[in-house]
């Protein structure tokens, strides 16, 4: 039981977790800072000015940032305090040149929670008090000062339209569109222009159209910039296969499935869809956030394109608290059905990273038939060797393929070796 003098009122709280105290003092602040409002509330009630808060350890940031949120900030953020230092330190382990291939990529991967010492900013309306809002903070965390903070204005501006503004319709290997629902068709045709290919030689049903929200995979990075120009080409190699092997007729063709590993927004897959010369063709996409599988599928459903995204089968090894609770909740209606849990897939993408994929490597594997083609990127370039001996015991022809601003494709086909079981234990 803890008494706590805040502000004039004073809380008898009997519970010893830490989240639970945090959760009901920022409640309490946040009616005692609602109250206090009055006459002090701003002309603009949608402006808004940012404070952060400098060097908050791993214990207490994430707590931080909650705190502040429900107190009322519009948005939070967590930064490395020593971002763009001699310090900074990678929280995804796969940046530092001199961890080596024993030491590094090939050890468990297993991201942290968050940098040791951090910044977190807050974006609260201007009629909020900061002088408030800090000291909420100091009694909240039982601090015997104010902590360290800094205040800025945020420009006003629509912010929803300058994002807009700088996300133009992206024209893939002169065969394919990804555009935006606000991109109109003057806007595809401008930047067909500037990729000089002729809006109307691209179908309808290769502008591909995307919702911006959570989940990566827009084509403005690099290495979704590698895998859609592999995807076309490769979507016309697995074309001609069929056609040589089974012939001209489209009703007696078997059907191809292709495996969007990682798929995020979906955008790799819908892609393989927009470019199949054939109806009997579905991509499937593998992914372990359950959000983007829902704007995975919603983008399938918006194109009219034949894909599915499912979470992975499970395997708590290779999954933190969060994406495990998230997996279990979701077992029974997002799992990647048993008969995609096999070599059925006659070609794969996977936009990852290099530490995941070289984990990946046998379960990927296990998933393509004999001959068929795979291509990754989110691949730093000093660490594609490494990915490439990660895969070479199960694709022949495994090398790095193409660059793009430090970022590396690496291919290679499907040979005969088996994966045991053991391997993707």
């Amino acid at each position: 039981t803890t008494n706590i003098d805040m502000m004039g009122w004073t809380l008898l709280l009997a519970t010893p977790k830490l989240e639970a105290t945090i959760a009901i003092l920022a409640l309490f602040s946040k009616a005692i800072l609602v109250s206090s409002l009055g006459s002090n509330v701003s002309s603009d009630p949608w402006r808004l000015k940012s404070i952060t808060f400098k060097n908050q350890n791993i214990e207490t940031a994430g707590l931080l940032s909650d705190f502040l949120l429900e107190l009322g900030a519009a948005s939070t953020s967590i930064v490395d305090h020593d971002r763009d230092t001699d310090m900074e330190k990678p929280i995804f382990g796969q940046h530092d040149d001199d961890r080596g291939l024993e030491n590094g990529l090939h050890e468990k991967w297993q991201p942290f929670q968050i940098w040791h010492q951090s910044n977190v900013s807050a974006q609260f309306p201007a009629s909020f008090d900061v002088t408030s809002i800090v000291e909420s903070v100091r009694i909240a965390f039982d601090l015997a000062a104010a902590p360290r903070y800094e205040i800025e204005g945020v420009e006003d501006k629509d912010w929803v339209l300058h994002v807009q503004e700088s996300w133009k319709p992206c024209v893939v290997a002169d065969h394919l569109v990804l555009r935006f629902p606000w991109h109109t068709d003057s806007a595809v045709a401008e930047a067909c222009q500037c990729a000089g290919v002729e809006s109307i030689s691209i179908p309808k049903r290769r502008q591909v159209l995307l919702q911006g929200g959570i989940a990566f995979g827009t084509g403005d990075h690099p290495t979704t910039r590698l895998c859609l120009n592999w995807v076309v080409e490769t979507m016309d190699s697995i074309e001609k296969k069929r056609n040589e092997e089974e012939g001209d007729d489209e009703e007696s063709k078997s059907k191809k499935l292709f495996l969007d590993y990682g798929a995020g927004s979906g955008v790799l897959g819908l892609a393989a869809c927009a470019v199949a010369s054939s109806d009997n063709f579905e991509a499937i996409g593998v992914e372990i956030d359950s959000d983007a599988i829902l704007i995975a599928d919603a983008n399938a459903e918006a194109n009219g394109l034949p894909m599915r995204s499912f979470l992975p089968k499970i395997d708590r090894s290779r999954l933190d608290d969060e994406s495990l609770s998230v997996a279990l909740r979701a077992r029974s209606r997002m799992v990647l059905p048993e008969e995609f849990n096999a070599p059925v897939f006659d070609g794969c993408v996977a936009n990852i990273l290099a530490g995941p994929l070289c984990q990946l490597a046998p379960v990927i594997a296990s998933h393509l038939k004999p001959g068929a083609p795979l291509g990754m990127s989110g691949v730093l370039q000093y660490l594609g060797d490494d990915v490439v001996a990660a895969y070479a015991p199960f694709f022949d022809d495994c090398h790095i393929e193409s660059e793009e601003e430090g970022w590396v494709l690496v291919t290679g086909l499907r040979n005969e070796n088996e994966v045991t079981k053991d391997l993707l234990a």
